[in-house]
């Protein structure tokens, strides 16, 4: 599979997103958006073929700027949150009582 066909297949499903949702914007992130420059141009000749014009005047595909911490700190992020959460949840149920 080629960077052009993955390309084609996620103008598929920004074309599907746009024809259910109609947003202004959708954020590629990840790991492969290392290969925007490849991806972007299928993705836009997809989604201007397979969506209607008047859907298309305010829409923009974005390629997320990708570094590899980010994941970790994304992980850390959630993991805290769960702590968190947890904790408040079990304070409240302490003032409660």
């Amino acid at each position: 599979m080629t960077l052009r066909e993955i390309g084609t297949f996620l103008g598929d499903s920004c074309a599907m997103l746009i024809k259910l949702f109609n947003p202004q914007r959708i954020i590629v992130s990840g790991p492969l958006t290392i290969f925007r420059h490849y991806f972007s141009g299928p993705v836009n000749d997809i989604v201007s073929h397979r969506v209607l014009p008047e859907m298309l005047s305010e829409y923009k595909t974005i390629f997320a700027h990708y570094e590899p911490k980010q994941e970790p700190f994304g992980a850390s992020l959630v993991a805290m949150n769960r702590f968190f959460v947890t904790h408040l949840k079990a304070a409240v149920k302490a003032d409660s009582r």
